[in-house]
């Protein structure tokens, strides 16, 4: 029933939808005429179509596409709010890097290698990658299951995109803390206890 968006809708970043048939039948939509829209975070999308065989990807059945273009343009680029959460990390293991000087030339002092150093660290912003990514995941899956019991829906979700949470978020904040870590390594244990004792 009607129609998929084409490149035009791309290129223009049109604000149309196609829905998936069990979320058509949700909304009780037996029929595009009337103007028909759909509301997403209070923002009106017109429904230009509704799939009607979704085998391929089971997980559009209760689910809405919209142009990739329009949905950059409206809630900006994912990989965006990657790089900044990356840089976040960064930073705050640099700081953890400077307030532990003291440590660290302890810890070199007792026979740490540079290698012994920079694994501390690489482990302990995967750890808070890996528990940032969880929490948020579990978050997420909250609200979804929370919106479908409001609206008496049936929540359907990919296992992975469970999963994907934590793995992403302990593989960025890895990728993140590698130079601070090494940078970390390469401090002398006599700086380190130095600067760390004044």
């Amino acid at each position: 029933m009607g129609r998929l968006y084409d490149d035009f809708a791309q290129a223009r970043r049109a604000r149309v939808v196609v829905i998936g048939p069990v979320l058509a039948d949700d909304l009780g939509i037996a029929t595009l005429s009337g103007h028909r829209a759909l509301t997403i975070a209070g923002i009106s999308f017109p429904i230009v179509g509704v799939l009607s065989d979704a085998a391929r990807h089971p997980e559009l059945l209760d689910d809405f596409i919209v142009p990739s273009s329009t949905a950059r343009s409206i809630w900006g680029d994912p990989g965006v709010c990657l790089l900044v959460g990356m840089v976040g990390i960064a930073n705050t293991t640099f700081v953890s890097v400077i307030e532990r000087l003291g440590e660290i030339g302890l810890r070199r002092a007792y026979g740490a290698r540079r290698s012994h150093i920079a694994a501390q660290f690489l482990c302990e912003a995967t750890v808070i990658g890996f528990v940032g990514g969880l929490v948020g995941a579990l978050l997420g899956l909250g609200v979804v299951v929370g919106t479908a019991i409001t609206h008496h829906w049936t929540a359907v979700l990919p296992s992975y995109v469970v999963v994907a949470g934590p793995v992403v978020g302990a593989a960025t904040a890895l990728v993140a803390a590698v130079y601070p870590a090494l940078r970390a390594s390469r401090i002398e244990p006599i700086t380190a206890l130095r600067v760390g004792a004044s």
